[in-house]
């Protein structure tokens, strides 16, 4: 039963990983099917003694038990309940996965090859969904259905490209992906076949591109960052100063050009700098840096005032609404916006205690990954902060599961020593 059980468990945990940037009904489904094979298994001195290897893994659950305190002082219960079902996985993944083992090498080897195959097979049908719309509309415009000088191409980029999540969600997912890829090439690629390394290669430099045609400026930033990290490596540690310039070259020429050819591109860094640089900002605007800025203002205002307890875990919806009303903040209220920083938050749904206990959460296995050189988890703690602080990530099921699973994964390969 042992043997079955774990061999359950391991082929749930790849499907899980496989369909994170899929459809979201189907995680939640498999999230089940693990806790109640969890449940089965039994084996309960054996978790309790995991658990204290991998007592890190725990933190997150500390964080909903903190969400579920702030549900004693909520008036708007429905919203509460909602919002602790969106996070359940922050209390069933630590629980499930810190119970476990420590994972070898190959059985994360695993995990990860079932999220590369996912978001490879989300990229797909996102571009071929794309590609429907565009020749529809080409149709339509031939066929004198529609009025237009052309079809659209904005159909491969941003939000109309991501089909399933948000643009800078699944940006995220691929920037990982990317990450990991190149972390094979540096330590493990040496001794694989040519064909792995060409199949490898091929996604890298797809996933790449998508990330820019999603759009996502945090997304770029952190991409960015992972070809900084490239090109490190091979002009520090491989001593290739060529092919190093040369890397460079093509960046900053892709650069360019898509600054120059790509509207929406360009569009969005221009804005973006507009608004950095000015003095008043429209109250009323729906850009997203603008917005971002005068939500962050108002809620650093609203947290003054809920400095310890915050204002409930069913209350913030309704709080920042009324503020944004207040305020004639038509842009974000109309979108009923969150804060789009989860530091922020989380501190003003449920105090600045909890806020400090996120950060908490997130340096120490920065610190763990620094301690055992890990680079894998060196970025997947470093591209999520830069990610929450634009986003408020831990609202959506999209942003909850990609850090309580891969956090849960990173920190229950640690074994007693690495604790």
């Amino acid at each position: 039963m042992r043997i079955s059980t774990q061999k359950i468990h391991h082929g749930l945990t790849i499907l899980l990983a496989f369909s994170l940037p899929l459809y979201r009904h189907i995680p939640p489904v498999l999230i089940a099917l693990l806790f109640i094979n969890w449940l089965i298994e039994g084996n309960w001195k054996e978790k309790i003694a995991n658990y204290k290897i991998h007592r890190i893994a725990l933190l997150p659950c500390l964080l909903y038990i903190l969400y579920c305190i702030g549900m004693l002082y909520t008036e708007n219960m429905e919203f509460g309940m909602k919002d602790l079902e969106t996070k359940l996985s922050f209390l069933l993944l630590p629980l499930i996965f810190a119970s476990k083992p420590s994972l070898t090498k190959e059985e994360t080897d695993k995990v990860f090859q079932g999220f590369i195959l996912g978001c490879a097979t989300a990229l797909l049908f996102c571009f071929f969904h794309s590609l429907y719309i565009y020749f529809d509309e080409m149709y339509r415009i031939h066929t004198g259905k529609l009025n237009n000088t052309g079809a659209s191409t904005k159909y491969f980029l941003s939000s109309d490209l991501s089909y399933f999540i948000h643009p800078s969600y699944f940006a995220m997912y691929l920037g990982l992906c990317c990450a990991y890829i190149l972390q094979l090439f540096t330590l493990k690629m040496p001794t694989s076949s040519n064909m792995n390394k060409l199949i490898l290669s091929i996604i890298l430099v797809v996933f790449s591109i998508s990330i820019v045609f999603l759009a996502s400026k945090m997304g770029i930033i952190v991409f960015l960052f992972i070809c900084l990290w490239a090109i490190m490596y091979i002009v520090f540690k491989k001593k290739y100063y060529v092919l190093g310039i040369g890397f460079i070259l093509f960046l900053t020429g892709s650069a360019l050009f898509l600054y120059k050819n790509s509207e929406i591109l360009a569009s969005r860094l221009n804005v973006t700098l507009n608004t950095l640089e000015s003095q008043k900002l429209d109250k009323t605007s729906t850009e997203s840096s603008t917005v971002r800025i005068l939500i962050w203002e108002q809620a650093v205002l609203l947290l003054k005032k809920n400095l310890i307890s915050g204002v409930g875990t069913g209350d913030i919806k309704d709080v920042l609404l009324e503020k944004y009303k207040q305020e004639g903040m038509t842009g974000a209220f109309d979108h009923k916006l969150n804060v789009h920083n989860q530091f922020l938050q989380t501190s003003l749904t449920i105090g600045l205690p909890a806020g400090l206990f996120l950060i908490l959460c997130l340096l120490i296995p920065l610190i763990i990954s620094i301690n055992t050189r890990n680079p894998i988890l060196s970025f997947f703690i470093l591209s999520f902060v830069l990610n929450i602080l634009v986003e408020s990530m831990f609202e959506v099921q999209a942003g909850v599961l990609f850090y309580a699973f891969f956090n849960s994964i990173f920190l229950s390969t640690l074994s007693k020593n690495n604790e």
